[in-house]
C-alpha cells in the first residue's frame, strides 16, 4: 500500500480518521513547539513575518508535517499496517522518516520524495524571481496610488485618531465585506477621527487608480499605506530575504528528532510571499505614522493571526506603546486554523492585540482555548445584520438545497460529485421535487467546475449568479458546504446544515463545539449524505418548530445585536467620552 503524506494531498481512507485524531490531539504540542522556537528570537521582526511563526495552516505545511511525524511514529509502533511506500513533498520530512525507520530497523518501507511538477516550478520561480517580481509590482502600486490619490497627510495630525485594519478590492468598494454595517451605525461626530487602513487585494495594476478613486466615494475615511511608504521601506522589505538567513534557530527535538530543518524548509519555500512583503510594509507604515507626528487613540486589527496581523500589532506596540490594540475576530475558530487562536509566546512578543472583540458570547471561549486569561469583549455582529433581522419562515415548503462551494477547485469538484452520485442513486431524492442551487466561489467559474467532472449535471442542479448569500439562504431548506462560517448563518436562520468532511485529509470543522446535533450532520460517504438530505428535507411540523427554537437560541449565543453600547465597547469609548 502507498501512503500519501504530501501537503494538501489525499491520505488513504484507511488512515484518515487516525490522522485526524492525532492531528487534533497535537494542536497544543505544535503550539508549544512554536513557543520553543520563538523564545530566543522573540524580538526578531523577520521571524514574525514568516510562515512558521504565523501558524497559518492554510499556507504553511509545518503543522501538517509535524502531525505526519507523530502519525508515522504511531503507525510504526502499532506494526499493523501494510505500507510499502510513503510519498512526501519535503526533503526534510523524508530524512526524518528515514531516521525513524532506521531506529526501528525497518527496511521494507520506502520513503519517496515526489513533490509534483507544479510545486517544483513554484519553488524554482520563488528562488529565481518571486521576490523581485512582487516587490516591483508592489512598488508600482505605491507610485500609482501616491500620484493619483490626493491625500493631505497633515489632516490627520490635528487629533488623536483611530485606525482600522481592513482590505479593499474592486468587488467590495461600496459593500464592506469585513466590517458590515459598522460604519453606517457610528455617530457622525465620531467618524471624523476614524480611518480605515486597507490592504489592496485581488486588484491588477491596471485597476489600481480606479479602485482608489472609487474608494473615495464610499463615505469612509481612508488612509492608504502608500502615502507614507517610500523607496527605503521597499528596500527594507526586499532585504528580508538576506536578513532571514541570519535568524539563529535553536535546535528543538520532538521525539528525539531534530525538526529545525523542516522549519528552514518552510521559510525557504514560503507559499505566501505577498503577505510576507505586505506585513513588513505594514510594520514600516505604522512607524512612519509616528515619524510624521500622527497621534493614535486606538488601533483595531482584522485578526486572523497571519504575519500581517502580527507585524501590525508589534509595530503599534513598538511605536505607540500606550495605544490599546483591539483584534476584531468574527467566528473563524476552525480547530485546525491555528493562527486564529492566540498563544502565550505571541502575547509575550506583543504580536497579538491586547483585547479581542468577538461577535457573540459563545465565541469568547474559542479565543481563550490556548490562552485562558486573554481579555475578550463581545461586540455587535456587524457583518451579519441579515441574520439578526431574519425571521423563521414557517410557510416555506419548497425543497431547496443550497450548496456553498469553497475556493479550492478540487474540493468543489469532490463535493459536487458526491452530491450528484447521492441524487442519482437514491430514488427518495430523484423522485422528489428537490432543487440543488450551486453557489460557486467567485474565483471559480461554473464552466471551470463542470470541465473537471466526468458525469452529467442533473437538470435539478443549477448554478446561480445571485451574489446575495442572505437571499439564497432565505429561500433554502438545507445548506451543504465544507469548511465555512456560512454554517453559522444557516443554523441561525433555522436551516439544517450538512458538512461534507474531507474523506482524505483534515476537515476544518466549522460547527462550534456544543452545537445541538439536531441542527447539522457531518458526512463522509454518499450513503450518509443521502440519508441526511432525506431526513432534513422531510421535517414534520414538530421538527420544524424544534429547529426554529434551537436556531433562535443559537443566534442569541453567536450573533450579538447591534446596540450603541456595543459600538462604544468596540471603539473603547467610555461614558465620559460619549
Amino acid at each position: 500500500m502507498e501512503l500519501d503524506l504530501r501537503f494538501n494531498k489525499n491520505i488513504h481512507s484507511n488512515f484518515v480518521e487516525l490522522f485526524d485524531q492525532i492531528s487534533f490531539s497535537n494542536r497544543e504540542s505544535f503550539n508549544d513547539f512554536i513557543d520553543s522556537l520563538s523564545r530566543s528570537i522573540i524580538k526578531d521582526i523577520d521571524w514574525w513575518a514568516q510562515n512558521p511563526a504565523s501558524r497559518n495552516t492554510y499556507t504553511s505545511p509545518l503543522f501538517h508535517n509535524f502531525c505526519s511525524i507523530k502519525f508515522f511514529i504511531d503507525l510504526i509502533n502499532k506494526q499493523e499496517n501494510e505500507i510499502d511506500a510513503v510519498l512526501v513533498d519535503s526533503q526534510e520530512l523524508k530524512k526524518i522518516f528515514e531516521e525513524i525507520l532506521k531506529r526501528n530497523n525497518l527496511v521494507k518501507i520506502k520513503i519517496v520524495y515526489r513533490p509534483g511538477k507544479l510545486l517544483i516550478r513554484k519553488r524554482l520561480a520563488k528562488k529565481l524571481f518571486y521576490f523581485q517580481y512582487f516587490i516591483c509590482k508592489r512598488y508600482i502600486q505605491n507610485i500609482l496610488i501616491r500620484v493619483n490619490d490626493k491625500f493631505n497627510k497633515d489632516t490627520i495630525r490635528s487629533n488623536s485618531i483611530t485606525i482600522i485594519d481592513t482590505f479593499l478590492s474592486p468587488d467590495f468598494i461600496h459593500e464592506d465585506r469585513w466590517y458590515g454595517n459598522f460604519w453606517d451605525n457610528i455617530q457622525e461626530h465620531l467618524k471624523r477621527d476614524i480611518f480605515f487602513v486597507p490592504t489592496v487585494i485581488d486588484t491588477p495594476l491596471s485597476k489600481i487608480v480606479k479602485l482608489c478613486k472609487n474608494s473615495r466615494f464610499n463615505g469612509r475615511n481612508i488612509i492608504f499605506k502608500d502615502h507614507f511608504l517610500r523607496l527605503d521601506d521597499f528596500i527594507f522589505a526586499y532585504k528580508h530575504k538576506h536578513r532571514v538567513k541570519r535568524i539563529d534557530l535553536d535546535q528543538i527535538l520532538i521525539n528525539d528528532l531534530d525538526l529545525s530543518g523542516l522549519v528552514w524548509e518552510d521559510i525557504d519555500n514560503n507559499r505566501d510571499i505577498q503577505t510576507l512583503f505586505e506585513s513588513l510594509l505594514t510594520y514600516r507604515f505604522i512607524s512612519k505614522l509616528k515619524k510624521h507626528g500622527v497621534q493614535l487613540r486606538l488601533a483595531i486589527d482584522w485578526f486572523e493571526g497571519h504575519s500581517i496581523d502580527k507585524l501590525w500589532n508589534l509595530s503599534i506596540k513598538n511605536n505607540f506603546p500606550n495605544v490599546k490594540r483591539i483584534g476584531y475576530e468574527t467566528y473563524r475558530s476552525f480547530p485546525y486554523y491555528l493562527s486564529t487562536f492566540p498563544i502565550q509566546i505571541e502575547r509575550d512578543a506583543q504580536t497579538i492585540p491586547d483585547v479581542f472583540a468577538v461577535q457573540g458570547r459563545n465565541c469568547v471561549e474559542c479565543v481563550r482555548e490556548f490562552l485562558p486569561n486573554q481579555e475578550v469583549i463581545v461586540i455587535p455582529a456587524f457583518k451579519y445584520n441579515h441574520v439578526l433581522n431574519q425571521n423563521f419562515d414557517s410557510k416555506k415548503r419548497k425543497k431547496i438545497v443550497l450548496v456553498a462551494f469553497p475556493i479550492s477547485i478540487d474540493s468543489t469538484v469532490r463535493i459536487l460529485k458526491i452530491l450528484i452520485e447521492a441524487y442519482n442513486k437514491d430514488s427518495r431524492l430523484n423522485n422528489s421535487n428537490v432543487e440543488f442551487i450551486l453557489k460557486r466561489h467567485p474565483k471559480n467559474s461554473s464552466d471551470q467546475i463542470l470541465s473537471e467532472i466526468d458525469i452529467d449535471l442533473p437538470r435539478q442542479f443549477s448554478f446561480t449568479e445571485e451574489k446575495s448569500f442572505p437571499k439564497l439562504l432565505g429561500d433554502s431548506t438545507v445548506l451543504v458546504t465544507e469548511a465555512s462560517s456560512t454554517c453559522l448563518e444557516a443554523i441561525a436562520y433555522g436551516i439544517s446544515v450538512i458538512v461534507i468532511e474531507n474523506p482524505s485529509g483534515l476537515t476544518y470543522d466549522p460547527i462550534p463545539k456544543g452545537t445541538d446535533e439536531k441542527l447539522y450532520r457531518k458526512v463522509r460517504t454518499r450513503e450518509s449524505l443521502s440519508n441526511s438530505l432525506f431526513d432534513f428535507l422531510n421535517f414534520n411540523k414538530k421538527s420544524e418548530h424544534e429547529q426554529r427554537e434551537l436556531g433562535l437560541e443559537f443566534k442569541s449565543n453567536f450573533f450579538e445585536p447591534l446596540t450603541k453600547e456595543g459600538i462604544y465597547r468596540f471603539l473603547d469609548i467610555g461614558e465620559n467620552e460619549q
